[in-house]
C-alpha cells in the first residue's frame, strides 16, 4: 500500500485473512470429524460457486470449486446435488461425513448411492450448531471470496478490453481475439500457431495449428499469409471449428507482417481488423 500498489494490497490482504482462517479450522478438526467433506453453495447475483473442502486425518487435504451462471438461491439444492454426483462419481470414494450448507431433495437416496462407494453408511447434514457449523460457515465464506474475487477478475479483464479498444481506435472491445504467431526449426518444418481469447480468457479448445505446405523454409511473410488464408477458407466452408470469425486479429511482427496479412484479408473479403505485436523499448 505505501508503494500505491493497493489492488496487489488488497489481494494479499484477502489472502493472509483466509490463511488465518483455515489455520483456525484446523485446530477444531479432530476425533470423529477427521475424514469429511464440508461442501456449500453461495450466490452473487446471477452466479453461484460450489466449494469443498476436503478433510483427512483431521487436516485440511483439498479444495475445489465450480461456478454455475444463471442460478438463485433456490437452485441450491440441484445444484449442490449435482456437483455431489459429478465428483463422487469421479474419484469413486466418498467420507464418512459430508456436511452441506443446503438440504437436498433426494438426500436418502444419493446417502445410499455414497455408501455404497464406501462400502459402509455415509451422513450427510446440515450442520446448525457446533463444531460443524464452524467448519460449514468456514466454506461459505471460502465460496462467498471466490465469487467476489472471479467479479473482480472480469472487471478488470472488462476493462483491458475496453482500453485495447480505444488505444487500436475499435468501435467495440473485442470480445474474440485471435493471435497468430510462426515458429520454425533451423529455418525449416515451419508451423503457425493460432491462439484465442474470448472475453480476454484463453480459449484453449479452439486453439489451432497450421504445418505449413506451400511457404518456403523459413519464409516468415509467406508462412503468416498462408496460415490466415487457410483459416479464413475454413471458416468459409463452414468449418464449425473455425467459426466464429474474431473481432480482432493479433499478429506477431511488425508493419511488414501486418501487410502480408492484410492483403489475405482484402483478398478474402473479411472486414476483421489485424495489428502487429513487437518487442520495443
Amino acid at each position: 500500500a505505501e508503494q500505491l500498489q493497493f489492488e496487489r494490497a488488497a489481494a494479499l490482504r484477502d489472502r493472509m485473512r483466509a490463511v488465518d482462517r483455515l489455520g483456525l479450522s484446523q485446530l477444531i478438526i479432530s476425533g470423529a470429524l477427521s475424514d469429511l467433506d464440508v461442501i456449500a453453495f453461495s450466490v452473487r447475483e446471477a452466479r453461484g460457486c460450489v466449494v469443498m473442502l476436503n478433510y483427512v486425518g483431521g487436516n485440511l487435504l483439498d479444495k475445489k470449486k465450480e461456478f454455475f451462471d444463471g442460478v438463485s438461491e433456490n437452485d441450491a439444492s440441484d445444484v449442490i446435488e449435482g456437483f455431489m454426483k459429478q465428483y463422487y462419481g469421479m474419484t469413486q470414494r466418498s467420507p464418512k461425513i459430508i456436511l452441506i450448507s443446503h438440504p437436498l431433495e433426494d438426500e436418502e437416496t444419493l446417502a445410499q448411492w455414497l455408501g455404497s462407494l464406501r462400502k459402509s453408511k455415509v451422513f450427510l447434514s446440515v450442520p446448525q450448531r457446533g463444531e460443524k457449523r464452524k467448519l460449514l460457515m468456514l466454506a461459505l465464506e471460502n465460496a462467498r471470496q471466490e465469487l467476489e474475487q472471479l467479479e473482480k477478475r472480469e472487471q478488470k479483464t472488462a476493462r483491458s478490453l475496453e482500453l485495447l479498444a480505444e488505444t487500436l481506435g475499435l468501435e467495440n472491445p473485442p470480445r474474440r481475439i485471435e493471435a497468430f504467431d510462426i515458429s520454425h526449426l533451423a529455418g525449416s518444418d515451419a508451423v503457425a500457431g493460432m491462439t484465442v481469447f474470448q472475453e480476454g480468457r484463453p480459449l484453449r479448445s479452439a486453439y489451432r495449428k497450421f504445418r505449413m505446405k506451400e511457404a518456403l523454409a523459413g519464409d516468415d511473410y509467406g508462412s503468416m499469409q498462408e496460415a490466415l488464408r487457410r483459416r479464413l477458407q475454413r471458416a468459409a466452408d463452414g468449418d464449425a471449428g473455425f467459426l466464429p470469425l474474431p473481432d480482432l486479429f493479433l499478429i506477431d511482427g511488425g508493419a511488414g507482417q501486418v501487410s502480408v496479412v492484410n492483403r489475405v484479408l482484402e483478398e478474402m473479403r473479411c472486414a476483421v481488423p489485424a495489428y502487429g505485436m513487437v518487442k520495443d523499448d
